[in-house]
C-alpha cells in the first residue's frame, strides 16, 4: 500500500515538473535572489561558514562545474517575465529558438544555454552556498550559473521537493533530518497545512532514506518515547542549537539510561538557558547559527573572567550572533554574561550522557528497573520511610539532618544516591552481561563500596531485594562523628582553569580523585557567586549535576543540623530560585511534564503509606 501511494505521488510530481519546467538558462549571480529559500529555511538566513568552506574545497579539487545537470539550481519565474527575457536575448542575438534547452524537453538544443537577464531577479529554491562560494572563487567573467526555470505558481509539494532535493554542498546533518521528519509527521495535524497527508508521508520517507538502517533504528526508538521526543522537539525550535549537537548515533545510550526525567531536565535546562540569552530580542531563535553555538557552549561567563572577556569580544564584535543587529547583540551579551554554570547545548548533552550512564550502571546493584519504569520510579516504589526528615551525608563519615515533606525526602534521598554513585562509579561497575565482551579497561568492582552503597540506600529509606541482600552482609554506616572535617570545594582559580575540551563527558583521572571527596549533595546544591579567571574541574561536575537533576538551591551546609532537624526552605522556593538563575530573573511556570512528574512522586508517596 505504501509503495503504491509513493508511486502515485511520484508520478504526479514528475508530471507537474515536466509541465512547469520551461528549460534552463545561464543567469548571472546578480539576478539570483533567495527570499523563497529563506522563507522555507528560516535557520539559513545567512550561509553556513562550514558548508561554504566545504564547497570551496570542492571547487579547488574538482573545479566549478555549473553545466552538470545535477548541479543546476531550480528557480521560479512568471511566464511574462520569462517571455520578456527570451525576447531580449533574441534581439541581442544570444538565442534563436522559442524554447530553452532542458533535460525535460523533447528537443534538446546543441547550442548550449542562452544567457538571460532578469531585472528584479528570480527566486532560487536552493544552491545558495554554491553561489556564495562562486562569488569568491570564480573570475568576474564567469560569475554565472545554470538555472532550471519553473513557472511561478507551482504546487507547495513540488516546491518542497525542489528545495529539499540533495545538493552536494548541503548534505544534511542529523539535526536537520530529525527536524524535517518531525515536521512532516506533525504537518497533517495542523489546520493550515498546504500539503496532503499522503504527500507528507512521501516527503517524510525521503528524509528517512538519508539514514542508514542503524541510524533509522535508533531514531525510531527515540520517537516511541513521548517524554524524550517532546524534549528534543522543544530544542528543535532553535535550529542552530539543534543542528550543532544532534547525534542520532548516541540515542541508544540515552534510552538505555532509563533516566528519562533527568534527561528531560537537561534538555529543558538547555532550552531555558538559550531562551534566556535571547530575552528582549524578538524572533531570535531562528537566527542563532551553529557557529555561535560552538563558540558559546561550555563557557562559564558569570564565574570565569576569561570566558566573559572572550564572549564579550565575540558577541559585540559580531563574530557570533552575527544575524542580529548591534543593539540586539548588546542585549544578548548582557544576558549571556549573567549565566551561572557551564553553558549547556545539545552537543554537551550527548557528551554528558556518558557520565550519567556510568552512574546508572551502579544502580543495577540496588534495583531492577522494569520495562514500564524509569530508574526514579523504580527506586521510588521501594521508598518505605514515613519520616518528616531526611539524613544528608556531608562527608564519608558525617551526616546531618534536613526536615522535609515525604515527597521531598524521597527526592533528597535519590539525589544523595546519585552523589554517591558519582563519587564511586569506577568502583561500582557491574560485570558484563555476556562473556567475551570487549570493553574499555576499568577498575574492578569494590565489594566494600558496594555494601556502603546498599547501606546508604537503606538508611535513606529505600528498599529492594537487592538492597536487602547486600545490607545483610554489612553493618550500618558510621554515625555522625564530632569534629570530622567536611571539605569545602574550590570553584574558581587563577589562570585559564579547566580547559574547554575537558568540560564535558567523563571526568579526567588526574582531577577526579581530588574532586570526588567534595561530591556530596550540599556541595552540589550550594549556590556561589565566586569569580576567578578560570573554573575548576569541580565547577564542571557541579554544573553537570545541576543540568541533569535541578537540585534544590536551599540545601547548604549552614542550613543542615548535625544534631536534629533544622529549618528547611520550601522545595518550590528551591525550584523557583533555580529557574530565576537560569532565566536571568524571569520565573517560568511549571511545564505539563514537570506537573506529571510531581503527581507521579505524590502517587509513590501515597502508595508507601498504605
Amino acid at each position: 500500500m505504501q509503495q503504491a501511494q509513493a508511486h502515485v505521488e511520484d508520478l504526479r510530481l514528475d508530471t507537474e515538473r515536466r509541465l512547469t519546467c520551461k528549460g534552463s538558462a545561464l543567469v548571472r549571480f546578480e539576478y539570483l535572489n533567495w527570499n523563497v529559500y529563506i522563507r522555507r529555511n528560516k535557520s539559513k538566513k545567512r550561509p553556513d561558514p562550514e558548508r561554504l568552506e566545504r564547497v570551496k574545497r570542492i571547487f579547488r579539487k574538482e573545479g566549478c562545474l555549473p553545466r552538470h545537470v545535477e548541479h543546476h539550481i531550480p528557480a521560479v519565474i512568471d511566464q511574462r517575465r520569462l517571455d520578456a527575457a527570451l525576447e531580449h536575448a533574441r534581439r541581442k542575438g544570444r538565442w534563436k529558438g522559442n524554447t530553452l534547452p532542458s533535460n525535460y524537453a523533447t528537443i534538446n538544443s546543441q547550442d548550449g544555454y542562452p544567457e538571460l537577464e532578469f531585472p528584479g531577479g528570480i527566486e532560487c529554491l536552493r544552491g545558495r552556498h554554491r553561489i556564495e562560494a562562486g562569488k569568491v572563487w570564480l573570475p568576474p567573467t564567469e560569475k554565472w550559473w545554470i538555472v532550471d526555470l519553473y513557472l511561478s505558481g507551482i504546487s507547495y509539494e513540488l516546491e518542497t521537493v525542489l528545495v529539499e532535493e540533495y545538493a552536494n554542498e548541503e548534505k544534511p546533518c542529523d539535526g536537520e533530518i530529525y527536524r524535517k521528519i518531525r515536521e512532516y509527521q506533525c504537518l497533517p495535524h495542523q489546520g493550515n497545512s498546504q500539503v496532503s497527508p499522503i504527500t507528507c508521508v512521501s516527503l517524510e520517507m525521503r528524509w528517512w532514506a538519508r539514514f542508514n538502517k542503524n541510524r533509522e533504528k535508533r531514531l525510531r526508538g527515540l520517537l516511541r518515547n513521548r517524554m524524550l521526543t517532546a524534549g528534543f522537539d522543544a530544542l528543535s525550535n532553535i535550529p542552530g542549537l539543534f543542528d550543532a549537537g544532534m547525534m542520532v548515533t548516541t540515542l541508544h545510550t540515552v534510552l538505555a539510561t532509563r533516566c528519562y526525567e533527568e534527561i528531560q531536565c537537561y534538555l529543558q535546562y538547555t532550552g531555558t538557558a538559550w531562551d534566556g540569552f535571547l530575552k528582549g530580542v524578538e524572533r531570535g531563535r531562528q537566527r542563532v547559527d551553529t557557529v555561535t553555538v560552538k563558540h558559546v557552549e561550555l563557557r562559564a561567563p558569570a564565574a570565569s573572567t576569561l570566558d566573559a572577556e572572550y564572549l564579550r569580544g565575540k558577541i559585540l564584535g559580531g563574530a557570533i550572533f552575527s544575524g542580529f543587529s548591534a543593539q540586539e547583540r548588546a542585549v544578548i551579551c548582557e544576558n549571556v554574561l549573567a549565566f551561572k554554570g557551564v553553558i549547556p547545548s545539545l552537543f554537551t548533552f550527548f557528551q554528558d550522557i556518558h557520565l550519567l550512564q556510568a552512574c546508572v550502571d551502579s544502580f543495577k546493584l540496588l534495583v531492577t528497573v522494569d520495562s514500564d519504569q524509569t530508574l526514579y520510579t523504580a527506586l521510588g516504589r521501594g521508598y518505605t520511610s514515613r519520616q518528616q526528615s531526611q539524613r544528608a551525608q556531608t562527608s564519608e563519615t558525617t551526616f546531618r539532618s534536613q526536615t522535609a515533606s515525604p515527597r521531598d525526602c524521597l527526592r533528597l534521598g535519590y539525589l544523595q544516591l546519585f552523589a554517591f554513585a558519582l563519587r564511586n562509579y569506577k568502583h561500582l561497575s557491574m560485570p558484563p552481561a555476556k562473556e567475551n565482551v570487549k570493553e574499555m579497561p576499568r577498575a574492578r568492582a569494590d565489594p566494600e563500596v558496594i555494601q556502603q552503597f546498599a547501606a546508604l540506600s537503606a538508611q535513606l529509606g529505600f528498599n529492594s531485594p537487592e538492597i536487602d541482600a547486600l545490607t545483610r552482609a554489612s553493618g550500618p554506616l558510621p554515625l555522625p562523628g564530632a569534629g570530622t572535617q567536611e571539605p569545602i570545594p574550590i570553584l574558581v582559580t587563577t589562570g585559564p582553569g579547566e580547559r574547554i575540551e575537558h568540560r564535558h563527558g567523563l571526568p579526567r583521572a588526574n582531577t577526579f580523585e581530588e574532586d570526588r571527596k567534595y561530591l556530596f549533595l550540599h556541595n552540589l546544591c550550594e549556590d556561589s557567586d565566586d569569580i576567578g579567571e578560570g573554573i575548576t574541574s569541580f565547577f564542571v561536575l557541579k554544573s553537570w549535576f545541576t543540568a541533569f537533576f535541578d537540585p534544590p538551591r536551599g540545601l547548604t551546609r549552614a542550613g543542615l543540623s548535625a544534631e536534629g532537624p533544622g529549618p528547611e526552605p520550601p522545595l518550590a522556593a528551591h525550584q523557583q530560585a533555580h529557574e530565576e538563575d537560569v532565566n536571568m530573573g524571569e520565573a517560568r511556570p511549571r511545564t505539563p511534564i514537570q506537573r506529571e512528574l510531581e503527581q507521579e512522586e505524590e502517587q509513590i508517596i501515597q502508595e508507601t503509606r498504605r
